[in-house]
């Protein structure tokens, strides 16, 4: 059997475009705008907790925890989120931190679920200190 150029052609974009259907991979960034990791902050009394989370497609939950450094049960911001379908995410919050010692360092994580089952999901994590 003898195929022509241009059913060879054919067949051949077909089969490319059959292949190709995947669906585009969901980005997602999470940037720490305050504080930014490894930083003091100038006052310990007032700490800006600012986070921005975008996805090039959409996210479904958002998780983000604040404690001091290696005492997790010491829980200063829990939050967890549910974002069905949204592509961006902003965080702020203005803490009071003053009542721990001088020097003590902080540990801020961001988990971001990129669908439904959190089967594909993206985090982030910075730490920071107080004077």
């Amino acid at each position: 059997m003898k195929f022509s150029t241009p059913s060879v052609l054919f067949l051949a974009v077909a089969f490319a475009f059959l292949s190709c259907d995947k669906k585009p991979e969901n980005v997602i960034t999470i940037d720490f705008e305050s504080p930014t990791a490894n930083s003091v902050v100038a006052d310990a009394s007032n700490v800006s907790i600012h986070v921005h989370i975008t996805a090039t497609e959409e996210m479904d939950d958002v998780e983000i925890l604040l404690h001091p450094d290696n005492d997790v049960s010491d829980l200063i911001v829990e939050v967890d989120e549910h974002v069905h379908g949204d592509s961006e995410y902003i965080f702020e919050e203005d803490l009071d931190l003053s009542g721990y010692p001088s020097g003590t360092m902080f540990h801020l994580e961001v988990v971001v679920c990129a669908d439904h089952d959190c089967e594909e999901k993206t985090t982030g994590d910075i730490e920071f200190s107080i004077p």
